[in-house]
């Protein structure tokens, strides 16, 4: 899509900007390539807790942040760091852009508060749930956005293994092993093609 600029920005400078968010942040590159990775499908950037069954939980990326330090302190800093940098703050608000606009499109069956969505690959999850205040409510984003995504990389991946024939060797829970050695162009046209999108 050509309105997510920062994406397309990040998926084609993948490690500089990595590595650019470690410098200015202090934070190991390892960390932040989990919670970019957490921002893509969807984790929020807001606050770094929120509440679960009547208690205060600190969030997925804060957790992933605190395992640099055992100080919250600290932590909370990195927090602060991370969630105001440009680049986040950019590939955040273009997750929540895209999240908007495949909600609109993406399959669903019942309606309202009974309404289920259906990824790629025919699995279905409820939308809504019960909060823990017995109230029925929308998933969030993050849980949405993964069901999503997970039904496309599968998808992608049967189309891959079945592409490769006898080359196909592994695979990973973020790639595959092969003895072939894709283009990237190539390997990009042949999954828009099988996937009838353009990447």
């Amino acid at each position: 899509n050509r309105e997510l600029v920062m994406i397309t920005k990040y998926v084609n400078n993948t490690a500089s900007y990595r590595e650019q968010i470690s410098i200015d942040t202090g934070i190991r590159y390892d960390l932040v390539k989990k919670c970019l990775l957490g921002i893509c499908y969807g984790a929020g950037i807001s606050g770094s807790r929120h509440g679960k069954k009547g208690k205060m939980e600190y969030n997925d990326i804060y957790k992933t942040l605190h395992t640099q330090t055992d100080n919250h302190s600290e932590t909370e800093i990195l927090y602060g760091e991370f969630s105001k940098h440009p680049i986040v703050l950019g590939i955040w608000n273009d997750v929540d852009k895209g999240y908007k606009i495949v909600k609109q499109s993406w399959k669903t069956r019942y309606k309202l508060t009974k309404t289920r969505m259906i990824n790629m690959m025919g699995i279905e999850t409820k939308t809504h749930h019960i909060d823990d205040y017995g109230k029925e409510k929308e998933k969030s984003k993050g849980k949405l956005l993964s069901h999503f995504l997970h039904g496309i990389e599968t998808r992608i991946l049967i189309d891959i293994i079945q592409a490769e024939g006898s080359s196909f060797i592994l695979y990973l829970h973020d790639g595959w092993v092969s003895k072939y050695s894709w283009d990237l162009q190539e390997l990009e046209t042949y999954i828009s093609q099988q996937t009838r999108r353009h990447l």
